[in-house]
């Protein structure tokens, strides 16, 4: 099924690229952390300091990322999205909008970490 939407011109299916996802374990992580501490049936560790060592771990991923999710080139899109924080349904408004600029790869990832 899913081949019927990634096909060429002539019919053929086209594969994804699969290397501008996130890798499994990063985004097991993010789970992990997202379901912290109510999710025990996934059997986690419970030594102190665990959620702190998970998120360390994501923070370290997206750190070493070449270029930041909200890129460089729409740097100052966002900053004057942060002027408008006083006017709430502006600001959401102007925010959803900026995101949409963003490269696909880009806005996939921010909206996994703001799940």
């Amino acid at each position: 099924v899913q081949n019927v939407y990634n096909v060429n011109k002539q019919g053929i299916a086209v594969l994804e690229d699969k290397s501008k996802e996130l890798p499994h374990w990063i985004l097991s992580a993010m789970k992990c952390l997202a379901n912290w501490p109510s999710c025990s049936e996934l059997k986690q560790p419970t030594y102190s300091g665990f959620e702190r060592d998970v998120f360390k771990t994501i923070v370290d991923y997206f750190g070493q990322i070449k270029e930041p999710l909200l890129t460089f080139h729409f740097f100052d899109v966002f900053v004057s999205v942060l002027g408008l924080l006083q006017k709430h349904s502006k600001a959401v408004e102007a925010l959803q909008i900026s995101c949409l600029l963003l490269p696909p790869e880009n806005r996939k990832r921010l909206q996994l970490l703001v799940r």
